[in-house]
């Protein structure tokens, strides 16, 4: 808890020593790992977070969060095969889980598999209508199918629900 309180003031040197503490005494405590994970994430150090991040995992294996930043960290480190089978672990865990099912979509998307992509923000869009994340992402995969009017679609859709009206 001091860690992460520390990671929030940006104390990021007390947190490494929390967490080193945490570590020794209770090395095989999920928690510990997984805030570790966070931590080297604010260092900008992806190999030691997604190392810390697959020990929490490895330890506690129903870890939906451990496993969708394991899938985040390996996707930041070029691993998409990887990155895909850490999110579809985390989806297999929390199958409506819109996040889960969006991060699903962009690496099936970055993968070349179009459909799968276009199918897991289909059904973002229908579990969180009111985020307009699912439509944008859509939109992406449509236009890349060559979908465009499908695609044009799905972006003013997204347009529309967007509370910060994102020009982009």
């Amino acid at each position: 808890a001091t860690a992460s309180t520390c990671m929030e003031v940006n104390d990021l040197d007390a947190a490494a020593r929390d967490l080193a503490e945490a570590v020794a005494l209770a090395p095989d405590w999920p928690a510990a790992h997984f805030e570790l994970g966070k931590l080297w994430l604010r260092r900008d150090d992806m190999e030691q977070a997604a190392a810390a991040f697959r020990r929490a995992v490895d330890l506690l294996p129903n870890f939906t969060a451990g496993w969708a930043n394991l899938g985040a960290t390996l996707g930041e480190l070029d691993r998409p095969q990887e990155a895909l089978a850490a999110f579809e672990r985390a989806l297999a865990l929390e199958p409506d889980n819109p996040q889960a099912l969006n991060n699903v979509g962009v690496v099936r998307r970055e993968l070349g598999l179009l459909d799968d992509g276009a199918a897991a923000f289909r059904r973002v869009t229908e579990l969180v209508p009111e985020r307009a994340f699912g439509y944008y992402n859509l939109g992406h995969t449509l236009f890349l199918q060559g979908r465009y009017q499908a695609a044009l679609s799905a972006y003013v859709e997204g347009q529309r629900r967007d509370r910060e009206r994102n020009a982009v």
